[in-house]
């Protein structure tokens, strides 16, 4: 069951939210991660989905885990946005099964009175006359679709206070022993939860059942006809190994298992009966003999898509597979209780198994962000900020920002710039970034330009901040003691730098194309002709703001168009042109090389 569309209006600090949730060319869902300091919506965002799911939940079953006519999103007028006069959600599911919700600050009487034009949402009716909110859905309309999409489908919330008690703590965890789950389906009634607070016990009571039917019901074997062969008048049995629906499972859990301890042996294991508990093991050893003493992260980890599993396979549907569960997954802080290791590679990982599970999240990290753009690359995955309801690349998060530029100003990191000098044999360029060291050497590549980066060695400099504390840490006694000659290389649009020299350390800013079309960092030194090139290729690659006609002291004053290269796809503009670049996209650094020749040649001097 996929979440296909949300509209949120004045919902607390959104103003207006309307998203069409993404899908890639195959029609998976792409995770998508909900980011913003707190207080920028991201819970808030997450509420209305749920509820929305509750709604659901509620009309195709009876014992829903919230009583019908009751919702699990409080409804107040504290959320609506202030100077506001209400808030309104739509969200639309596959199927086009919608549900609604309105708060007003008045009645709907006294809200109509004062109120032009009247809303036109279908939902609007459904208010009372005398009261200030309610709630609409078409599920009792598409009931069998409804029910149909819920009972082949994951469909999992973990709150974020969502939590297991240790092991050193919970003695009742550790004394109490795995039992069989309740196997009996009643029509209109569902052994399955929305909402995931603690299961682990739940789930090693299921991954309990599995082990049972694994080993009673899957177990192959090969009787041989070896009643002629002398000296074996009775045949035995040969085991064959188990195939079946449980054994897959259990493959596929292991295989979570594997990736969130980082132990390739490790896997499930029922203990013997006088200590019968699901343990873990490593190779031929049992190293944790009882699941509920992980560590809590780990736990978590574990937790979250032991869960996914365990909530598909009490689906009405047979599992096949990782990469077959399909679904709705919404985890509130994703990353929390997790060790940096668990969050920027276990976690992006686990999420990358399950290609047909749509992923809504919320984090506060930038080592989950990258590690999913690690593992899904820049356009497997979205990022929205909150509250400007904007898609960001993992680099643009402000946390990412906040954390990156706390790093740089650290001394290890003066030390590892400072150690890249010494330790050239060669004198140093620096530049502002990757994309600058990619594009210098496919330009060297095409205008046979090698001679000059032969000479050098380029290192990324990280930002034109970082050249600035390099260059502030350099005066000139500092700089006649360096063993060789140091580049500080900027882009054209670094204003107030000019061309200086501190002993053998120099400063050169890139000049200027007049006459190319984007005015900010290395992609000036691109045509009109390349710039087209790339608007061809993906209209996501360069932004356009149209020329602006104003009037200025009775003069009419022309603003010309500005293009620009979009920040989140500078990576992927890179890439297009080392791949598909020309000589003549090229031609413009020219310029950069007899810069760099001539400092060099004033260097040896």
């Amino acid at each position: 069951m996929y979440l296909k569309n949300i509209v949120l209006k004045d919902v607390g600090p959104i103003s207006s939210l309307d998203y069409s949730l993404p899908f890639d060319a195959s029609g998976n869902p792409k995770p998508l991660v909900l980011v913003g300091p707190n207080g920028s919506g991201k819970s808030i965002v997450l509420s209305f989905i749920v509820n929305s799911l509750i709604i659901v939940h509620q009309r195709i079953y009876t014992n829903s885990e919230v009583e019908d006519g009751k919702v699990y999103k409080y409804r107040s007028p504290a959320y609506i946005r202030s100077g506001a006069s209400f808030y309104f959600s739509d969200l639309t599911f596959e199927g086009d099964i919608e549900v609604a919700e309105w708060q007003l600050r008045a009645t709907r009487k006294d809200f109509e009175a004062s109120l032009e034009p009247r809303p036109t949402h279908k939902s609007w009716e459904v208010i009372p006359q005398d009261r200030t909110t309610a709630d609409w859905s078409n599920v009792d309309e598409k009931r069998a679709l409804a029910n149909g999409l819920f009972s082949r489908n994951c469909c999992l919330y973990f709150p974020p206070n969502r939590f297991e008690e240790p092991g050193w703590l919970n003695v009742e965890n550790l004394t109490r022993r795995p039992v069989f789950s309740d196997g009996n389906r009643i029509e209109g009634r569902s052994r399955r939860t929305v909402i995931q607070h603690s299961p682990l016990a739940r789930n090693r009571d299921w991954l309990f059942d599995l082990m049972f039917d694994k080993h009673v019901f899957e177990h192959q074997t090969l009787q041989p006809q070896l009643a002629n062969v002398p000296g074996w008048p009775v045949s035995s049995p040969l085991c064959l190994g188990y195939s079946g629906v449980a054994t897959k499972i259990d493959k596929a859990l292991n295989t979570i298992l594997k990736l969130t301890l980082r132990e390739q042996g490790a896997c499930f294991r029922v203990a013997p009966r006088q200590q019968r508990e699901i343990a873990v093991q490593r190779g031929e050893q049992v190293s944790i003999p009882n699941v509920f003493q992980l560590s809590t992260g780990e736990t978590a980890v574990l937790n979250l898509f032991m869960s996914i599993v365990r909530d598909y396979d009490e689906a009405d549907v047979t599992f096949t597979g990782l990469g077959e569960v399909r679904g709705i997954v919404v985890v509130d802080e994703i990353d929390a209780h997790m060790h940096a290791d668990l969050q920027s590679s276990v976690l992006p990982k686990l999420v990358k198994l399950f290609p047909k599970v749509q992923f809504i999240l919320t984090s506060h990290s930038p080592l989950f962000l990258l590690g999913l753009r690690r593992e899904l690359t820049e356009n497997g995955f979205v990022i929205m900020n909150l509250p400007e309801c904007q898609e960001i690349g993992a680099e643009r998060f402000s946390e990412f920002e906040r954390a990156y530029d706390t790093l740089k100003d650290t001394a290890a990191h003066q030390r590892e710039l400072a150690e890249a000098v010494s330790n050239s044999r060669k004198p140093v360029v620096f530049v502002e970034g990757d994309y600058d060291i990619r594009y210098l050497n496919k330009a060297a590549e095409l205008l046979d330009r090698h001679a000059v980066l032969d000479r050098v060695s380029l290192i990324d400099g990280e930002g034109c901040g970082t050249l600035n504390g390099v260059w502030k840490n350099l005066d000139s006694k500092v700089g006649q003691t360096l063993a060789h000659q140091t580049i500080l290389l900027y882009d054209c649009d670094v204003e107030k730098t000019k061309d200086e020299a501190r002993g053998r350390a120099i400063k050169r800013r890139i000049p200027l194309t007049e006459e190319n079309p984007i005015r900010k960092g290395i992609e000036n030194l691109f045509p009109n002709s390349t710039i087209e090139k790339l608007r061809a290729a993906n209209d996501r690659f360069i932004d356009v703001t149209p020329e602006v006609r104003k009037t200025v002291r009775g003069k009419e004053v022309v603003s010309p168009e500005l293009l620009e290269a979009n920040k989140d796809e500078k990576k992927n503009i890179c890439t297009w042109l080392c791949e598909n670049g020309t000589k003549e996209d090229f031609a413009g650094f020219t310029a950069v090389f007899d810069l760099l020749e001539a400092a060099l040649n004033v260097g040896e001097k």
